[in-house]
Order: C-alpha cells, then structure tokens, then sequence
C-alpha cells in the first residue's frame, strides 16, 4: 500500500486493492497463458485479466 492509496481511498479500500493486486499476480506467475492475447501490443503479450475501472 502506498501512502497515496490510503489518503486518497482509505487504508481498507488501499488494502483490498494491494490484496487483489497480489493475488493476480501470484496467479498469472502460475498460469502466464491465463491472460488473453494482445496482439496489437506485441507479438508475445498478454493483457490484464480485470476490466478498467
């Protein structure tokens, strides 16, 4: 968590964010080829697995 993320969004909301930004990652060390491909950003890149906000 950053300070930034807790003055702007309150140490819970920064604390679920931090949370699940972990877990994604965590995820996507153990199945890389889970994120779908992004072609139009290179040749071997994958995109996010959550929507914008």
């Amino acid at each position: 968590m950053t300070a930034y993320g807790i003055e702007a969004f309150g140490v819970e909301q920064a604390r679920r964010y931090y949370t699940g930004l972990i877990d994604v990652l965590a995820f996507l060390a153990e199945y890389p080829h889970a994120a779908r491909a992004r072609p139009e950003l290179g040749p071997i890149t994958r995109g996010p697995l959550t929507k914008p906000i």
